[in-house]
């Protein structure tokens, strides 16, 4: 069997660093952590897929364009990470990422499935507050 790539989803930097060393270029790293695109891409990531990226896709945008021109990220992987972190305030996380992504970008209000319930809409507009806040 063959593969040109993988997603690590392993929250691990250390296995970040290793699958750079070990394959380089030849092969597909994305990372499934975006608090990690910064690490991973210094590591020859090719870049991210992650749930967040439905929201903080212009910080991670940022993060993978500065990094292809060779230039310091930092400031937009810290953004990206704040805004993760908001997210994981306000578990479970799969009910606040839909209600954020229908009340910022006025999407369709997506059903959770059992046993999720769908987040306190108190808990929603706190959370909008502080991501627009970054």
């Amino acid at each position: 069997m063959q593969f040109a790539g993988i997603k690590d989803s392993s929250h691990d930097p250390a296995l970040a660093s290793e699958l750079g060393k070990r394959f380089g270029s030849d092969f597909v790293a994305l990372t499934g952590t975006d608090s990690y695109l910064q690490l991973a891409m210094q590591n020859q990531a090719a870049g991210c897929i992650t749930a967040p990226a439905n929201l903080i896709s212009p910080d991670l945008r940022e993060v993978w364009d500065l990094m292809q021109e060779g230039k310091d990220a930092s400031e937009a992987q810290t953004r990206a990470t704040a805004k993760r972190h908001v997210l994981e305030k306000y578990p479970p996380f799969p009910p606040t990422l839909k209600a954020l992504l229908h009340r910022m970008h006025e999407l369709p209000k997506w059903s959770v499935k059992p046993p999720l319930e769908d987040t306190l809409e108190d808990l929603v507009q706190i959370a909008i507050s502080e991501m627009n806040a970054l």
